[in-house]
C-alpha cells in the first residue's frame, strides 16, 4: 500500500490502518472495497474521518484488496506490489 503512496500506520493486529487526504477519499475507497467482498471500516467514530482499517486475511483476499486499490487509483496491479 505504501507503494501506491498511502501512508500506513504499522500494525501487529490483522488489520492495517490506512490515511488518505480527505475523508471523502476514505468513503469513496471504503465502498469500493466493500463491493468486492474486502472486509474493511471506516474509521469516522474513531474520530479519524480520513482512515480506514483493512482486514487482513488469506493471501487470495489480500491480493482482492491490492487489485481493489489499484484500480480504485487507476494503476496497475504490477505498480501495487513495488
Amino acid at each position: 500500500l505504501r507503494g501506491l503512496g498511502f501512508e500506513v500506520v504499522p500494525s501487529k493486529a490483522n488489520f492495517v490502518m490506512v490515511v488518505l487526504p480527505a475523508m471523502e477519499a476514505a468513503s469513496e475507497l471504503a465502498e469500493n472495497l466493500l463491493r468486492r467482498g474486502v472486509i474493511v471500516r471506516q474509521l469516522t467514530g474513531f474520530g479519524l474521518p480520513q482512515a480506514i482499517r483493512i482486514s487482513a486475511g488469506t493471501r487470495e483476499a489480500d491480493e482482492l484488496c491490492v487489485e481493489g486499490i489499484a484500480a480504485w487509483k487507476g494503476v496497475s496491479t504490477y505498480a501495487a506490489r513495488r
